[in-house]
C-alpha cells in the first residue's frame, strides 16, 4: 500500500453477502439486516434459525479482507419462549 492512500474497503452489499453465506453454512437465514461500520469491521445483525430456535447473530467482518473476525450469539427476545 502506499503511504497516504486507503486500502480498498468492501461496501456494506458485500458485508452482507458475506454475512449470509457464513450463517447459511449451518442456519436458515431469514433476515439480514443492514451493517454498520465501526473502525475499520462491518457489523452485520442476521436473524436466524436452527431447529426452531430463532437467534440473532452478530458478525463481525474486516472491512479490508471480508475476513470473518468474530459471530456472537443472541436468543431472539420475541421467540424466545416459544
Amino acid at each position: 500500500m502506499i503511504d497516504g492512500m486507503m486500502a480498498q474497503v468492501i461496501d456494506s452489499d458485500k458485508a452482507r453477502e458475506i454475512a449470509r453465506y457464513f450463517l447459511a453454512q449451518n442456519h436458515i437465514v431469514i433476515d439480514v439486516r443492514n451493517p454498520t461500520l465501526e473502525d475499520h469491521t462491518w457489523i452485520v445483525d442476521a436473524e436466524v434459525t436452527l431447529y426452531a430456535t430463532h437467534h440473532i447473530k452478530r458478525v463481525k467482518i474486516n472491512a479490508e479482507t471480508g475476513k470473518i473476525l468474530s459471530c456472537e450469539s443472541h436468543l431472539n427476545p420475541k421467540t424466545a419462549s416459544l
